[in-house]
C-alpha cells in the first residue's frame, strides 16, 4: 500500500497547485508497517521541492519529518546527502528525537 500512496504522491508532487498541507496529509495516511522503506516518498519529496523553490525552511522540515533516513537504501541514502534543496541535519535530527 505504502508504495502505491508513494507512486501518487510523486505524480502530485509535479503539480505547483499542490499544497504542503495536502503533501503531507496524504504521506501520513500510510502507516508506519506499511512504508518498510522510504525511497519512493524521498522520490515524492524531492520532486515537490523541485516544483516548489520558494519553500520555506519550516516546510522543508516538516517534510525532512516524514522521511527516516534508515529506511532509505544506500543509494538514496548518497543522494539525500548531495541534495542542496534538503536540510540534511533536520533529516537526521527528526527521527532521532
Amino acid at each position: 500500500m505504502g508504495k502505491l500512496i508513494d507512486s501518487y504522491l510523486e505524480a502530485e508532487a509535479i503539480d505547483v497547485n499542490t499544497s504542503l498541507q495536502q503533501v503531507t496529509s496524504l504521506a501520513a495516511t500510510v502507516p508506519e508497517i506499511a512504508r518498510p522503506e522510504h525511497d519512493e516518498l524521498y522520490k515524492a519529496i524531492n520532486i515537490y521541492l523541485q516544483e516548489h523553490p520558494d519553500l520555506t525552511k519550516a516546510g522543508k522540515k516538516l517534510l525532512c519529518y516524514m522521511l527516516d533516513s534508515k529506511e532509505l537504501s544506500t543509494e538514496m541514502q548518497m543522494e539525500v546527502v548531495r541534495n542542496e534543496r534538503l536540510p540534511v541535519s533536520s533529516l537526521l535530527q527528526s527521527r532521532e528525537n
